[in-house]
């Protein structure tokens, strides 16, 4: 992972919890507060809109959805 990830990562962390509870129970205008996309991938997450298109034949797994 790239440093300016890291730091996103660390800051969300610190101010809105675990893990579980920023992808289960933050509002998504808090999680906007830090960074756009990672809001957009959660809410669709949270709304069924990540399709999963499973690998296999030595390729992995791809998850498909639009921001």
């Amino acid at each position: 992972m790239s440093k300016t990830v890291l730091n996103v990562y660390d800051e969300i962390i610190q101010e809105l919890g675990h893990e579980f509870e920023i992808l289960i129970n933050n509002p998504i205008s808090k999680i906007e507060e830090f960074d756009t996309t990672i809001a957009s991938i959660i809410n669709a997450l949270r709304n069924n809109e990540v399709k999963y298109t499973p690998g296999g034949g030595g390729t992995y797994g791809q998850f498909n959805f639009e921001i």
